[in-house]
């Protein structure tokens, strides 16, 4: 910035900044900054420094100011303070003056705010008003231009501010912002939102008398000052208050599972949950998070650290579900929030669930979800609450949801998770055998757990046999199997998921090795002219991934490892002559194509 008006004028050379000379000098300025870009007529800036009674010999003094002006910012040329008949004009870019970079990050937070990520909100919202040095143009004499220009910045900060206290009550900072409201409220009593947000903080933060007495206090000053009751929002809010809305009583309960005491990785996908999850706004929609890649992945882990992690912002409640028919669901729901008589049928269930969510701040865990349909009916109907999904399959029919994509393991966080897992003495010593194991597991979360606990359980065995014992791709599959956790089960259960056509199309794309492929080859494979839809499916599902893009931009995919040599092992349930076929005519047209290529 060049220019900074959120306080006293002064102004920026590109290596310090200083103040602007006496006050005319700075009229001068005001003016020229309040109209930036625009053409100052000679006329008005003597009218703005002296009014309808200017001296003889203010053009002369206007031309000596200007020059000043010029020389305090480093332009004594005037490329920025520019002469441009019939006056002057200042080229300055918006981020060159603090009330237009103001205007552009509150611009920002608030759209943040608007699209439920609360806590990019806050923070936008935080670094506008931190531009802020005391009231706009203080220093300047006030004009009639400088007057309307500082009402309206003064308007836009108190916005701003507003704003900001709604963004922090969104993340959950109920206690924090008590006592910055409660100074607000006493220097600008006949603003109502302020009122409106001690009185939301005071209730949430369990002080429900004082909530109560600050809508008296309200309603009393502006009974007082203007003969009118408080707006109608600030009514509802005192009636929920008084009352709870009339609701039944919400049972606080906390179903989420144990968290993994060696859970690692994932900061970044982590970051996003977080941050979403805690960004709802009391009259928006409930933040919803969907969770989403292949099996194996770590996706209930992480959406289990992820809710613990925010389980304090949800007081009154925390709900995990392993999804099925909703209607169940919601049943189970319902009496985990002390309901005994539970409603008939789908719709009356939602909607009784819905009622008793109102003003409730809950937070759902939906595990394993197949279908979009089967969220639908189990979401609250307000951002107090949240959600946080897991699912196989990108579910892009459930509007307003954030998707974190999970991939597998990157090197490092996979032979972290081993070390934690079989024991980190262990892993030093045999490094080598070490990167071997997470290799050959495809760096695949469950899979390294898989591996990772047969060395705990046998502390006799050095890495190395595990290391021989998963090389042998006919046998991996069955060699990661532990107690309750399998990844050919995990595998088989996304397959069920799908069409018969996408399983064959999945089991033959195995035959061709660890390789990427053009999308035209699923079509060959099942001998037909356009398989677009197949491929979607085993995409959606995760199964099969894109990876890159050719020179002629077209997509190419790759089976993820371990789901590689789970399709071989399934390949074998098709008939020999069938795999011969389906081999035979993706090489017969590769190379038909690459002689048509050659010929060109």
């Amino acid at each position: 910035m060049r220019f900074r008006i959120l306080g006293p004028t002064l102004v920026s050379d590109g290596t310090s900044w200083t103040g602007v000379g006496p006050a005319k000098w700075r009229s001068l300025l005001a003016t020229l900054l309040i109209k930036a870009g625009d053409v100052v007529p000679f006329d008005q800036l003597v009218h703005e420094l002296w009014g309808d009674h200017p001296p003889k010999t203010a053009t002369t003094q206007v031309h000596g100011y200007v020059m000043r002006i010029r020389r305090a910012l480093g332009d004594p040329r005037g490329r920025l303070l520019v002469t441009t008949a019939p006056g002057y004009r200042l080229a300055v870019a918006p981020a060159e003056i603090d009330a237009q970079r103001f205007a552009v990050l509150a611009s920002e937070g608030r759209a943040a705010l608007q699209a439920g990520d609360a806590q990019r909100a806050a923070d936008l919202l935080g670094e506008a008003l931190a531009l802020w040095r005391g009231d706009a143009l203080c220093d300047v004499p006030p004009t009639s231009l400088v007057r309307t220009e500082t009402d309206r910045l003064t308007e836009q900060r108190l916005a701003a501010w507003e704003s900001r206290i709604e963004a922090d009550l969104a993340c959950g900072r109920h206690g924090v912002v008590i006592g910055e409201l409660q100074r607000h409220v006493a220097e600008h009593p006949l603003r109502e939102q302020p009122w409106h947000h001690l009185m939301l903080a005071l209730h949430r933060s369990r002080r429900r008398a004082e909530a109560l007495q600050t809508y008296r206090r309200l309603r009393q000053t502006l009974i007082d000052e203007l003969g009118v009751e408080p707006c109608a929002a600030i009514q509802a809010l005192h009636h929920h208050i008084l009352t709870d809305s009339g609701q039944a009583a919400v049972r606080a309960v906390s179903q989420l599972p144990a968290d993994l005491p060696d859970f690692t990785g994932r900061a970044e996908p982590l970051d996003m949950i977080v941050r979403t999850l805690s960004g709802g706004v009391p009259e928006g929609p409930p933040p919803v998070v969907v969770v989403y890649g292949s099996p194996g992945v770590g996706k209930s882990a992480l959406a289990v650290h992820a809710a613990r992690a925010v389980s304090s912002a949800f007081p009154d409640g925390q709900v995990y579900l392993d999804l099925g028919d909703p209607a169940d669901m919601l049943a189970d729901l319902l009496r985990s929030l002390g309901v005994t008589a539970i409603p008939h049928g789908l719709q009356a269930r939602a909607a009784r669930f819905r009622s008793m969510l109102t003003g409730k701040r809950i937070l759902l865990v939906l595990d394993d979800a197949a279908r979009a349909d089967q969220i639908r009916p189990l979401l609250p109907p307000t951002g107090d609450s949240a959600v946080v999904i897991t699912s196989r399959r990108l579910m892009t029919d459930l509007p307003g949801a954030v998707h974190v994509e999970l991939d597998v393991f990157r090197h490092h966080e996979a032979r972290q998770l081993l070390m934690r897992v079989a024991g980190s003495e262990r892993v030093s010593r045999e490094p080598i055998e070490a990167d071997a194991i997470v290799r050959s597991c495809g760096y695949l979360p469950l899979a390294i757990r898989i591996a990772g606990g047969k060395l705990a359980g046998r502390p006799a065995w050095s890495l190395r046999v595990v290391a021989q014992r998963l090389a042998c791709e006919s046998r991996r599959l069955s060699e990661l199997t532990l107690g309750e956790l399998n990844v050919r089960a995990s595998f088989d259960k996304s397959l069920r998921l799908l069409p018969d056509e996408a399983v064959r199309a999945f089991r033959l794309l195995g035959l061709l090795g660890a390789q990427t492929v053009p999308a035209w080859v699923i079509g060959r494979l099942l001998d037909r002219p356009d398989a677009d839809d197949v491929l979607d499916e085993l995409v959606d599902a995760n199964l099969v991934r894109l990876v890159t893009m050719d020179s002629h931009g077209q997509p190419n995919y790759r089976l993820p490892d371990l789901l590689r040599v789970h399709a071989v092992e399934g390949a074998s349930a098709i008939p020999a002559h069938d795999r011969q076929e389906a081999l035979r005519r993706v090489l017969g047209f590769a190379a038909v194509t690459e002689a048509a290529a050659g010929k060109r």
